[in-house]
């Protein structure tokens, strides 16, 4: 006798937006695909840029995740209970300004959440006008009759914040251009936040293989290593052939031209503090390469191994890459509210670095050679 197909069960999240104490709830069933809850959410925000954005959670073993969007949800997060992802900029992009408006205000708010948890880092004076733009944004123009007590001592900028650095973004404020649009403000924040160092990094800690702790982050531009806040070292995507994991220690192969304009290889690794951490950073890094780098990621290799021995482990690239996005040829089926105007390009958008070809789809070779840390053809 044949048993009865049981109903499908209903499963429910949290989804926490930029601002933590907005939390919107969804349910979902055992069928449904990550895509399945960020196209409500990007449909309820009035986004269309959605691929520039991600859900991320903290997975049975304590290990940060982003949502894949091609993958079923309940295989995802199978052990996590309750389920609460948190909605972020998963793809900061280099120009801001071709994104719409509600996509724009969105990226504001997570990077004002980066300066205030200490990723955002800048020089005083930067973090001061940075400062400045937030209140103007929240307060409008300054106001001598209500702004007269330390008002800026409500706001929650940064970590840094002390009673000095509060009078200097009051007198910032004081000090702004009147009449301005929020809309202007926010643009302004946002030219300052683009062409910092740290613009887009999620700190991944790390040691060098001198022992020395640093944390590296990757962003547009590729993969950049931090001592105290500072960048000492960057790999431009252009300049990197392949990224592998083995174990605690993540790898990256790239190349550069000497003295004599010959082009030399060079490989670095970072030790990361637990092989989860380091499979997290290495599938993190190959993402970005190919959204920054590929003109469309289905006429490239899919499938990338992390692993130098016994081929590693292997993911599935899904979803769009920054240059489709801004492609005009973007079918309206994937895309939220789109009009004519919305579809509209900024003239402005830079030349994203690309990988050669014919080494981009051999991020998923294996090697047959061990490497520890770091070969010395070249200083960190």
């Amino acid at each position: 006798m044949l048993k009865k197909k049981a109903e499908n069960v209903v499963f429910k999240c949290a989804v926490h937006l930029l601002e933590d104490l907005n939390v919107v709830e969804y349910e979902y069933l055992e069928t449904h695909k990550g895509n399945y809850i960020i196209d409500q959410l990007c449909h309820q925000l009035k986004i269309r840029e959605k691929y520039y954005f991600g859900m991320r959670y903290v997975d049975s073993g304590t290990q940060r995740q982003w949502l894949d969007l091609e993958k079923l949800i309940t295989k995802q997060c199978k052990d996590v209970n309750p389920l609460i992802f948190s909605f972020r900029v998963k793809y900061y992009p280099a120009d801001p300004f071709h994104l719409s408006t509600n996509a724009r205000i969105l990226l504001f708010k997570q990077l004002k959440r980066d300066l205030n948890h200490g990723r955002l880092y800048c020089s005083n004076d930067e973090f001061i006008t940075l400062g400045a733009l937030i209140v103007q944004e929240e307060l409008g123009d300054y106001d001598g009759k209500l702004h007269s007590a330390n008002y800026v001592s409500t706001f929650r900028v940064s970590i840094r914040q002390t009673d000095a650095i509060e009078k200097k973004i009051m007198n910032k404020y004081k000090g702004r251009k009147p009449g301005q649009e929020p809309s202007a403000v926010i643009d302004e924040f946002l030219e300052i936040a683009r062409n910092l160092e740290a613009y887009g990094i999620e700190p991944h800690y790390v040691k060098d293989h001198h022992g020395n702790q640093l944390y590296i982050g990757v962003n547009y531009m590729g993969i950049s290593a931090f001592i105290s806040g500072k960048r000492s070292q960057l790999y431009r995507w252009n300049e990197i052939r392949k990224l592998n994991f083995e174990g605690r220690m993540f790898i990256v192969h790239s190349v550069y031209t000497n003295a004599s304009r010959e082009l030399k290889k060079y490989t670095v690794g970072f030790k990361c503090i637990s092989s989860a951490t380091c499979r997290y950073l290495w599938k993190y890094a190959v993402e970005h390469m190919l959204f920054f780098t590929l003109s469309d990621c289905r006429s490239n290799c899919k499938k990338y191994g992390g692993g130098i021995f016994f081929g590693g482990t292997k993911f599935k690239y899904t979803g769009r890459t920054e240059r489709e996005i801004l492609s005009d040829d973007i079918s309206t089926s994937n895309l939220i509210f789109e009009t004519n105007e919305d579809m509209k390009k900024a003239n402005s958008v830079p030349t994203t670095p690309s990988s050669p070809k014919e080494d981009l789809c051999h991020i998923s070779k294996v090697y047959l050679f061990a490497i520890f840390y770091v070969l010395p053809t070249k200083a960190l």
